[in-house]
């Protein structure tokens, strides 16, 4: 028995005596020779072996304990804040070749109830809902946890607690499907990342074009982060696909693709495939990857458009607690502000396009209680000297604009409503409206991206709210069809004005226009067409006249933007198939030279056409070539004319079903236009 006592002491010795985090997740035995830096099982599973930090002697002992009545969820403990939770910093994402397997287990966990302040864990939550039983337990009985060191989340423990129940033989074949997930992943390059200049580049381009209307990170800690490259992988692709879109040509040969399609579809694949596999187990860094990807509209037929990531992220942020004031009480001031610049930023985009696809919105404003955004919730007034910069004011009033839009909407599909609720809800939107009259330019060419941008981009967001809402509420406000028509007509002439400035504009700032801007030129486009089909004269001519204009504005977008692409080829199809009314003799002359010109311009924005259906794979071009767009001389008696065929989608349906007028927004607008079976056959 003695020998055996001094064999076991002698073999004892001869390893470590502190287990690894991958073998104290779960909950196995850890044998690492002395001589050794990987134990065992993480040689076995081709993991990294990284020891647990022992606790012992280092606990700051107290002679007298005190329960406070809130226990866990008591936010006025002081913190430190080196361990304030970071979106990057703690998403314990990896550099390419890194793991962390032993994080892999634990649930994405945010707040209301307990927070964990491990070492080198970071500043994390565990959100247990509102008023579930769990709640009252940890109010009247304290942290059943609080004798396990709080070295892990409650989620951990949780998780824990069913893997103890596992096999060693079933955890190590789970192990290894992440094995097999993580190398499908390295195989595809989602671990792999362009060399440093290229990812500054990438980065530049972010943060100047597109982080004013999506402000989800912290600049400083997210540098702080690209730094120590602690930025979650999902996060960077996330990130990398939008830049593509705003970088300029030379930036996307450099980063080795044929075209800026290719460049954003490559990191968006990447980027859905981490999503996917579930590799990122951090909540925040889940919700600000889909509300990047959100940007990114491939193709008519994808089913995981802008509206899929949208309810993803929303759904995400609402099981976290972001929609509830109190689960940010227990946060710092600086992640308070950044956790609601989120939220609003959900929000925002959420009742956006809800309005303008007629949908139900994902976040529903009843439940929620969050501030709204304010001068001092905004980056900008703390990381600089600036004080309120156009892109700061913009995101402020966009986010008031779009409560009163949810108003409206609520007004009309909630089963409460009266017809003074919706009055009400209209009235309060076009007084809003008037108060931004003033931010419209005076003077040909002085739009800058410092000055009167936003303005003029939060103008004509909010035009077409004044469309989409009337036409949404007429048939309940007892407003002849005729004067919403002439409303209609006003604000499209709006819009096309301010398109005139950005055009005019020294600086290329129809380049830089937001997702969320297309749906008011695509909106003006339409009601122009249905004025041309409705109407003769001189309005007609004005009506063609602006349309082109607009046209105009998307050829230039059609290169970045897929969904621009496809949505130009539509217009051009209805505005070429418009049949001129009768004209009186002296109006004949000037109608047929506004043709001819309008013909010019559209010839030349087809060349542009070419060039940017180039650029497009063979998949895309089939489906939209403009330079196979429909002349109105053609004979359209054919309807298996290759000049109709692109119209034509592999639906795995009869030719009766038509699936394109009905995923794209302003689809009442079209049943105006025309009947849908003249012009997709």
């Amino acid at each position: 028995m003695s020998a055996h006592r001094n064999a076991g002491a002698g073999q004892q010795g001869s390893r470590t005596k502190v287990a690894c985090k991958t073998c104290n997740a779960r909950r196995v035995r850890c044998h690492r020779p002395l001589s050794e830096k990987t134990c065992t099982n993480c040689r076995l599973l081709n993991l990294e072996c990284e020891l647990i930090e022992s606790k012992r002697g280092k606990y700051q002992r107290r002679t007298t304990r005190t329960q406070p009545k809130q226990g866990a969820t008591d936010g006025s403990e002081s913190r430190d804040p080196a361990l304030s939770f970071s979106p990057d910093a703690s998403s314990h994402t990896r550099s390419p070749g890194q793991g962390s397997e032993a994080n892999r287990y634990a649930s994405p966990s945010l707040p209301d109830l307990v927070f964990d302040r491990s070492s080198g864990s970071g500043e994390r939550v565990v959100y247990m809902g509102d008023s579930g039983n769990m709640k009252y337990l940890i109010h009247e009985v304290g942290d059943p946890f609080k004798n396990l060191g709080r070295s892990k989340l409650w989620g951990d423990h949780l998780q824990q607690s069913l893997m103890d129940r596992l096999s060693t033989s079933t955890q190590l074949k789970l192990a290894a499907l992440r094995t097999t997930d993580e190398e499908h992943l390295r195989r595809i390059g989602a671990l792999n990342f362009p060399e440093s200049s290229l990812i500054d580049g990438l980065i530049k381009v972010f943060f100047e074009h597109v982080y004013p209307f999506f402000p989800i990170f912290d600049r400083v800690e997210f540098s702080a982060a690209y730094e120590r490259g602690q930025i979650s992988p999902l996060v960077l692709n996330a990130l990398f696909c939008v830049s593509a879109i705003h970088c300029p040509e030379e930036l996307t040969r450099r980063l080795g693709y044929d075209s800026r399609y290719l460049t954003c579809s490559t990191f968006y694949h990447r980027a859905k495939a981490l999503h996917d596999s579930n590799y990122e187990t951090d909540g925040i860094a889940n919700i600000q990857a889909c509300i990047l990807l959100m940007n990114w509209w491939q193709g008519p037929m994808e089913q995981k458009d802008t509206w899929y990531w949208l309810g993803v992220g929303s759904n995400l942020a609402q099981a976290l607690g972001m929609h509830r004031a109190k689960s940010y009480q227990i946060l710092s001031d600086k992640r308070q502000k950044l956790w609601r610049r989120i939220w609003w930023v959900l929000f925002i985009n959420d009742i956006h396009h809800a309005a303008v696809f007629g949908r139900p919105p994902h976040i529903h404003s009843q439940y929620t209680d969050v501030q709204a955004l304010l001068p001092g919730d905004m980056e900008a007034s703390e990381s600089t000297n600036t004080k309120n910069e156009e892109s700061d004011v913009f995101l402020i009033q966009y986010c008031q604009l779009a409560i009163l839009v949810d108003k409206c909407l609520i007004g009309k599909y909630s089963a409460a409503s009266s017809p003074e609720m919706k009055s009400e809800a209209w009235v309060a939107l076009k007084d809003f409206s008037k108060t931004l009259s003033t931010s419209k330019t005076d003077t040909v060419g002085s739009l800058t991206a410092e000055r009167g941008f936003y303005p003029a981009l939060l103008n004509l967001i909010c035009l077409d709210y004044s469309i989409v809402v009337e036409r949404m509420l007429l048939s309940d406000m007892n407003v002849p069809a005729s004067t919403g028509m002439q409303s209609y007509f006003k604000s499209a002439g709006s819009i096309c004005r301010l398109l005139e400035d950005l055009l005019s504009s020294p600086s290329v700032l129809v380049a830089r226009l937001p997702y969320v801007a297309f749906p008011a030129i695509f909106c003006s486009i339409l009601v122009h067409i249905i004025f041309l089909r409705k109407e003769s004269g001189n309005i007609r001519l004005v009506a063609e006249s602006r349309a082109r204009l607009a046209m105009l504005v998307l050829d230039q977008l059609q290169d970045r933007w897929p969904f621009v692409v496809w949505t130009r080829y539509l217009l051009d199809v209805l505005l070429k198939n418009t049949e001129p009314p009768a004209l009186s003799s002296s109006e004949h002359g000037l109608h047929d030279k506004v043709y001819r010109s309008s013909d010019l311009a559209n010839h030349s924005g087809t060349e542009d056409d070419v060039l940017g259906l180039a650029s497009l794979p063979p998949d895309l071009q089939h489906i939209v070539n403009p330079s196979r767009s429909t002349d109105p001389s053609a004979n359209l008696q054919d309807t298996h004319s290759d000049q109709r065929d692109h119209l034509r989608f592999d639906t795995g349906m009869d030719g009766t079903f038509s699936p394109i007028p009905f995923m794209l927004p302003w689809n009442s607008l079209l049943e105006d236009v025309t009947e849908f079976d003249q012009w997709l056959v």
